[in-house]
């Protein structure tokens, strides 16, 4: 399964783009990646079929890590799903064409973050819950 990050907007603050790759190279381990960085104010491009879209939104709902891996592996054992989109919006929030294509809306946490720091805790939780699915020791109870 392929899986996709998206973000509205370019990534500014120092050393965020080297972290999230990272983490990007890890994941590359276990599936088919991309990372897109979006000029701000762009419209998404639609997505594929068989793709799922998973809209970032403070209003979104509240999934734990085990709860966003076992989402994630059972998108992936579905074999109607080819591709999870995951988009976070800019200082605006999302398009309005991410959100009336969304299959979910999930909010990282209750509290507003900052669009890279966003960027890096989706990252890191992506990873965090391919490794819990994978029982690779990162996750700790």
């Amino acid at each position: 399964m392929r899986i996709v990050l998206q973000k509205q907007g370019k990534v500014v603050l120092p050393g965020i783009r080297d972290l999230c790759q990272m983490y990007e190279t890890r994941l590359r381990r276990f599936h088919d990646i991309e990372s897109i960085e979006q000029k701000g104010g762009a419209s998404a491009r639609p997505p594929k079929p068989g793709t799922l879209t998973i809209a970032l939104d403070e209003n979104g709902a509240p999934w734990s890590s085990r709860e966003l891996a076992a989402k994630i592996q059972g998108w992936a054992d579905d074999p109607r799903v080819k591709a999870v989109r995951f988009v976070i919006g800019d200082a605006h929030g999302l398009s309005q064409d991410v959100r009336d294509t969304a299959s979910f809306t999930w909010a990282l946490s209750p509290l507003t973050l900052q669009g890279d720091l966003a960027w890096l805790v989706l990252w890191e939780q992506v990873y965090r819950a391919v490794t819990l699915n994978k029982g690779i020791p990162y996750h700790h109870e």
